[in-house]
Order: C-alpha cells, then structure tokens, then sequence
C-alpha cells in the first residue's frame, strides 16, 4: 500500500457518492466527499490497488481513536 500525501487536493480525489462509516457519527454512512476534508482526523487517501479506481482502489485514511472490542480464546 502506498499512502498519499496528505494535501487539500486529496479530498478534490473522493467522488459525490462514497460512503463511509464515520466513527464520529457511531459508524453511521457518511458522504466521505462531504465530512471527511473538513475533518480533524482525516489524513488523506491510501491507494491499496493498481490501478487506482473508486472504491477498490482507495482507503481514507481516517486517524480517529477507536475503541475495539476484544475477545480471548480460553483453552480447557
């Protein structure tokens, strides 16, 4: 995975109608062209894939703290 550089620009790149679950919004479905630019934890687009192409190519980049669930495997 190659990680874009973080400019202005990178929100110009996210298309009117890409969703995604924002963290910020209790994972609801967000327009990404819409909340992500203006947000405090975006950090920009990560091209996972060759050729670059909405959506498999592209990952937001979003620095947001999550809590994770975590689970154990109990051996008997």
């Amino acid at each position: 995975m190659e990680l874009m550089p973080i400019e202005s620009s990178d929100a110009d790149n996210i298309p009117d109608d890409v969703l995604i679950p924002c963290p910020m919004r209790k994972f609801d479905n967000r327009r990404a062209a819409k909340c992500c630019p203006g947000c405090e934890h975006f950090r920009g687009l990560v091209v996972v894939q060759e050729p670059s192409t909405w959506p498999q190519g592209y990952r937001i980049f979003c620095a947001h703290p999550i809590a994770r669930r975590v689970s154990m495997i109990v051996e008997e």
